[in-house]
């Protein structure tokens, strides 16, 4: 067994591959000589809310059919269909970094090199982990509290939004239809109806809600997550204490305290749960990310 356990590290998927991986990651993060990571990125399926996913399944149902399912009735057809469901995550994903990401508005920049990882959660759902490296991107290590340099502030405030329209994030969406059931518009950022659809989906994919899942049992707080968030008038750079840990992180300007981090074009494209950090601890991030491998 000794002798077998390093010929499986080449065999994709095995747990030596995954070693091999994780430590190829570290190095890389660690060198003295290579460029920082730049955003540590994660995105979540919305199986049963996507409505392509729910028209392939139910070919004989309408738009209007499928928005007024409810969540038992979309719980059950996730489970009969487990490999649509994938097939479907597999081709939203590789279209939305292929189209969006490395397409031709590259709304993160020139992407220099990546590594990624696909998790499927307890319930099975797939969820993308990300490590980006950004050509030219400003540097973010080093950095004290408080105010951020003027050109990594503009780069931040560009790439990463943590705010929602005042009248969207007064409306209540509880008698609304889903706005991942809703068609992405064919348009470009900048058009109203592209940025309004994006802002209907902060509302409702983007807003954090503390679980039993997200509270910190040892510090009795009621999110491990950090939420609810204090209001920025602008990003800064702070102190925190998260996930048992005291780190730095950059906080990004904020008229909401429980929106996660999103990138419009992206999450208007996406159309699911989306979260992406600009990194000030890049081994931090790059332990997190190995965890999962």
């Amino acid at each position: 067994m000794e002798k077998l356990t390093p010929q499986f590290s080449t065999i994709k998927g095995s747990p030596g591959f995954w070693r091999h991986e994780s430590r190829k990651l570290w190095s890389t993060v660690c060198s003295p000589i290579m460029q920082k990571p730049t955003f540590l990125m994660t995105l979540s399926a919305a199986d049963t809310f996507w409505i392509d996913f729910m028209a392939n399944a139910l070919p004989e149902k309408t738009d209007g059919e499928i928005s007024g399912m409810t969540r038992t009735q979309r719980n059950d057809i996730l489970a009969e269909n487990p490999d649509l469901a994938v097939s479907h995550f597999y081709h939203s994903w590789t279209a939305l970094w292929d189209e969006i990401i490395n397409g031709e508005s590259k709304p993160l920049g020139q992407v220099e090199d990546f590594f990624s990882r696909i998790e499927f959660q307890a319930r099975g759902s797939p969820h993308v982990h990300m490590m980006l490296w950004i050509q030219d991107a400003p540097e973010c290590s080093g950095l004290s509290d408080g105010p951020l340099p003027n050109v990594l502030r503009a780069f931040i405030d560009f790439k990463l939004s943590t705010n929602i329209s005042p009248a969207m994030a007064e409306l209540d969406m509880s008698s609304l239809r889903h706005l991942c059931t809703v068609r992405t518009p064919v348009a470009t950022p900048g058009d109203k109806y592209f940025d309004a659809h994006v802002q209907s989906l902060a509302r409702v994919a983007q807003v954090h809600e503390c679980t039993e899942y997200g509270s910190d049992t040892k510090r009795r707080t009621a999110c491990r997550f950090g939420f609810p968030q204090e209001l920025q008038h602008e990003s800064v750079v702070q102190t925190v204490f998260r996930h048992n840990k005291t780190k730095k992180v950059i906080s990004t300007q904020r008229n909401h305290p429980r929106v996660n981090a999103y990138n419009p074009s992206i999450l208007g494209c996406w159309a699911g749960n989306m979260d992406i950090q600009c990194l000030v601890d890049a081994y931090g991030a790059a332990v997190y990310t190995a965890s999962y491998v």
